[in-house]
């Protein structure tokens, strides 16, 4: 206990390197998810399919960079990293919005990063 007192390089140490590695770490192992490159297959072409991707579009969490004609094509744009999530809207989604039942939509997310997939999952949810 006295060297530390004694040498003050040693104190700062102590002291300084913590207090800077956790704000670099703070910084860093941010989990904001914001303008998530978004790419949408749309198999209904529905009023109520497009209100759904203009919802996506409106938030700040998703940025729609691609809209494809078949769910091959998602695959591609996520495995090379055009896009790091897809939405995948199926067919009769427009009919079963108008009849009032429950339907369901796909939101594929790139796991290469699992705190932003777990965000855009949450964010995707709501």
């Amino acid at each position: 206990m006295l060297h530390i007192v004694r040498d003050p390089r040693t104190l700062v140490i102590m002291i300084a390197l913590p207090l800077f590695l956790l704000v670099i770490l703070g910084y860093a192992a941010t989990t904001d998810v914001d303008h998530l490159r978004t790419a949408v297959y749309d198999a209904d072409k529905s009023p109520q399919s497009r209100a759904l991707i203009r919802a996506y579009q409106n938030s700040n969490y998703f940025d729609i960079v691609a809209y494809v004609e078949r769910e091959d094509d998602l695959t591609f744009l996520l495995d090379h990293g055009d896009a790091r999530g897809a939405l995948v809207i199926p067919t009769g989604y427009g009919q079963a919005m108008l009849a009032g039942e429950h339907t369901n939509v796909a939101f594929v997310i790139d796991g290469s990063d699992p705190s932003v997939a777990n965000t855009a999952f949450a964010a995707s949810q709501a």
